[in-house]
């Protein structure tokens, strides 16, 4: 009877655990999921920020050739 006892504690304890483990992994994959959103946004934003650039060189470049 004891065995049976014990097995079922053990059993509790897994439960528990795994439970505790569920949780932590949810919260894990919610940050990398935030961080995931966050990068992307700033390469679509360093993608804008290079076209830009490049187009305001090429402006500035052909208003050089005019002037000279």
């Amino acid at each position: 009877m004891a065995k049976v006892a014990n097995f079922g504690v053990v059993m509790v304890e897994m439960v528990v655990e795994m439970r505790v483990k569920d949780l932590e992994i949810k919260r894990l994959r919610h940050h990398v999921s935030v961080l995931s959103r966050r990068n992307h946004r700033l390469v679509e934003d360093g993608k804008r920020v290079a076209v830009s650039s490049i187009a305001s060189d090429a402006s500035m470049s052909s208003h050089d050739k005019e002037v000279d």
